[in-house]
């Protein structure tokens, strides 16, 4: 089956799971990784379970805090980064402030 990964388009085998192709495509830190598929934020409870069907957009995203500057009354910020597994290079950050 196709399967998008970071905007990049893979043939995987049938029947992966979300636990599965994050072994298979070597996530660095994957116990800090997010999975968004088809848009949607994945819970980590999910990742064993839930199985990838053609045509599934997959990201792998970390979630970065940052520092806060409470005399401004800045509660902080979050950034999401993205990075594609086969360049090892952060893409993509977004960042909201809290």
């Amino acid at each position: 089956m196709q399967i998008q990964i970071n905007g990049i388009v893979k043939e995987k085998p049938d029947g992966l799971t979300v636990q599965d192709l994050l072994e298979s495509e070597e996530v660095e830190r994957p116990e800090m990784v997010s999975v968004e598929l088809n848009d949607h934020i994945l819970f980590r409870i999910e990742f064993r379970e839930r199985k990838l069907q053609e045509g599934d957009r997959v990201e792998f995203i970390y979630l970065m805090g940052g520092g806060a500057d409470r005399t401004a009354g800045d509660l902080g910020s979050a950034v999401a980064l993205r990075r594609r597994p086969e360049s090892k290079e952060w893409h993509d950050a977004e960042e909201a402030s809290f």
